[in-house]
């Protein structure tokens, strides 16, 4: 309960967290605002910020299949959906985020979440 944070925008988001934190990761920030490429479209929302051992900024993207498979959420097809999820990315790693993408599942086998962050130099802290 001491880690809860009403900013997360999904239950799968929070779920990430929680392996995270009982990780030992350092979880950085949520939902942190960086600058849009494309200021027309405002600020850009990273999922889960981390930090690696260089001190770079990672942005750790949760996904789920409703942004893609819901046309009511943000209208539009998949495709369209998929095509402004790039878009999105896109303008992150402009700003010189490296950007990790996972879904729920994936997170749940920590030893795979671990093992994916620590190729971004991503590690515990304890």
């Amino acid at each position: 309960m001491a880690c809860m944070d009403g900013r997360a925008e999904s239950g799968g988001e929070s779920i990430v967290r929680g392996i995270l934190i009982e990780l030992g990761y350092l979880v950085k920030d949520i939902q942190a605002p960086v600058t849009s490429i494309d200021t027309a479209r405002g600020p850009l929302r990273l999922d889960i910020l981390l930090q690696a051992d260089d001190g770079s900024l990672v942005d750790l993207e949760v996904d789920g299949g409703e942004k893609y498979e819901n046309l009511e959420m943000k209208g539009g097809s998949p495709l369209h959906a998929l095509m402004r999820e790039r878009q999105r990315e896109a303008g992150i790693t402009a700003r010189g985020y490296k950007v990790v993408r996972v879904t729920v599942a994936q997170a749940r086998d920590r030893a795979w979440l671990k093992a994916r962050l620590s190729v971004y130099g991503v590690y515990p802290q304890g």
